[in-house]
């Protein structure tokens, strides 16, 4: 790469740490002559940081013409640092800066610029930026994020940011965690500087204390637990308004032993909420709730060791009761509830803050699973649940809302190849399929596969207008180890009209890399980009081209083309349109 005609010289300091210097020096790629540096030096790894010019950028943009970007770094002791980067162009003249401190409790980032051109008045243009977090005494963290803008379009035309102000966030956290204990704690400060929001400051406590008690007196675990999460907002008119906020206590006891073959889990729970739901009652008044419950889980675990494998055969019995005093106004902490795998065999499986399941619930169940010594795994689980009531009227007319009995299955297959198979499927009571899953993944020599089918009935969900029946599928073929081809794509299988799909090709030649890829919308174009990529020891060359024929939100289609050259370590040069 580096060709030197007076061969290298090293100059060592009295601390043993040492530059290496060249003269004459020729840039070459490929063995071809691009540059000429009469002379360079490059510090040894172990020489402490130095003062002078980093990797230049240049810039091409469509309002700021052609220019070029000369950032000049200056240490300033073992801990900070400065970065000063003047800006070059024909139509302004601009001067970046940076500095960062390092202490022992934190980290310090200060950037921002200065600019005078013409296409915002004649006024000077400029941001600035302040980024720190520190950790303060007895465990807390301190983070805050504050800038000022000039104007909202100078982020924008310099391309220093997406967001036309900064907004400025300040909080305060502790977290602990223990072997008996855990607490989480946060109280944080948002100013928004966005057109168009009403929201002019946003103050927020939240908190989590979770507490393990046990002891020889005590047969099983008992567990206290706190939560918080309580704001306050200020509008643009300095007016003042409580989102949702709550509050709970609670205290959970649980205890395990065994009769013979069976293993009995009982739980106790109690929880005493507070809320305040003003986004949708209308009122800030607080309001009360206590949720109860009491449950027992009896499972008869059973294990078997055959030739090559072994068996495990799991029947599970669940039976729970569950109370709440007091309703609720507004349906802001309300939610959707599924039967899942994850809450199936649970005490409580509606996890709303405001509501709760009552009276008596069931659910039965069997898990069966066999592992091989040579990989092979098969499990094969069901499952059905019914609760008695709930607080609240429910809207969807199928599933656990509608407290009617609902069957879960789970199969799946692993091969000693590590290929998969597996489904998950949701019924009704009357055999009905709310939700499906079906998943496979093949892999042979040089192909591998993907699909995975989706069913969801409209009636547990009230955003579909009818069924959602949908295939996904994910394929890759190598030709070689230098050629790759890939496609994929989701089928909607009610319209029976692809609804996304994609192409690619990639292969190598050589010390070059090339890639093609073609995306569909709706059978239409979407998106097509094509790369070519040359990388050595020394050099990386980059083209790419992208073409999108889509409106992406308020962008109209368009056109990109990059290229991109880095002479590893000392330049990067990008020029794109």
């Amino acid at each position: 790469f580096f060709q030197a005609e007076d061969g290298i010289r090293h100059l060592v300091r009295s601390r043993g740490l040492g530059d290496v210097y060249k003269r004459q020096v020729t840039v070459r790629v490929k063995g071809l002559p691009v540059a000429y540096i009469p002379y360079l030096r490059m510090p040894d790894p172990s020489v402490s940081r130095a003062r002078g010019f980093l990797v230049p950028e240049a810039v091409l943009t469509s309002n700021l013409a052609s220019g070029l970007k000369l950032p000049y770094f200056v240490p300033m002791g073992i801990s900070s640092d400065m970065l000063i980067t003047p800006y070059f162009s024909s139509k302004t003249k601009t001067i970046e800066y940076r500095y960062r401190k390092k202490f022992i409790s934190g980290d310090l980032m200060i950037t921002g610029a200065f600019s005078d051109d013409d296409l915002v008045g004649e006024d000077l243009r400029y941001f600035s930026q302040l980024i720190g977090n520190f950790k303060l005494g007895y465990g807390v963290e301190l983070n805050f994020d504050i800038g000022k803008v000039g104007d909202t379009s100078y982020l924008g035309d310099y391309v220093y940011s997406e967001e036309s102000e900064f907004n400025s966030e300040i909080s305060l956290g502790k977290t602990i965690v223990e072997k008996r204990q855990f607490f989480d704690g946060d109280l944080s400060y948002l100013r928004e500087k966005e057109q168009d929001n009403s929201l002019n400051e946003y103050y927020s406590f939240s908190g989590s204390y979770i507490k393990d008690i046990s002891s020889g007196n005590l047969p099983g675990k008992l567990r206290l637990t706190a939560n918080l999460n309580s704001a306050v907002n200020v509008n643009d008119d300095n007016s003042f308004s409580r989102p949702p906020s709550s509050a709970q206590l609670g205290i959970n006891y649980n205890q395990e032993n065994f009769l013979g073959p069976l293993k009995f889990s009982n739980d106790l729970y109690s929880k005493y909420n507070s809320f305040v739901n003003s986004a949708d009652a209308g009122t800030t008044n607080e309001e009360f709730s206590f949720q109860y419950g009491a449950s027992t889980l009896i499972s008869a675990p059973l294990y078997l060791r055959g030739k090559g494998k072994l068996k495990s055969l799991n029947p599970k019995l669940l039976l729970s009761f569950n109370g709440q005093e007091n309703d609720i106004l507004g349906d802001y902490f309300k939610g959707t509830e599924e039967l899942t795998w994850g809450n199936i065999f649970s005490n409580k499986k509606i996890r709303s803050l405001t509501e709760s399941e009552t009276g008596l619930s069931v659910s039965l169940g069997i898990e069966r699973q066999v592992f091989w010594e040579n990989g092979r795994h098969l499990e094969v689980s069901f499952a059905a649940s019914k609760i008695d009531n709930l607080t609240y009227t429910p809207s969807p007319t199928l599933g656990l809302e509608a407290r009617d009995l609902n069957y879960l299955g789970k199969f799946s297959y692993r091969t000693k190849n590590a290929n998969t198979f597996s489904s998950n499927v949701l019924l009704s009571s009357k055999g009905h399929l709310l939700q499906g899953d079906l998943r496979g993944n093949y892999s042979h020599k040089k192909l591998d596969l993907g699909l995975n089918y989706e069913t969801t009935d409209q009636a547990i969900d009230t955003r579909l207008s009818e069924d959602l029946r949908i295939m996904n599928l994910i394929s890759e073929y190598n030709l070689s180890s230098n050629f790759q081809v890939n496609a994929g794509g989701r089928y909607d299988l009610n319209n029976r009209k692809m609804a996304k799909t994609s192409f690619g090709i990639g292969f190598d030649l050589g010390l070059w890399e090339y890639n093609l890829n073609q995306e569909y919308l709706k059978q239409n174009p979407e998106k097509f980009s094509m790369s070519a990529i040359f990388e050595d020891e020394c050099t990386r060359l980059t083209f790419s081209f992208e073409n999108r024929y889509q409106d992406i939100g308020s962008s109209e289609p368009v056109k990109s083309l990059m290229f991109r050259v880095q002479l590893k370590p000392f330049a990067n040069v990008v020029f794109s349109q």
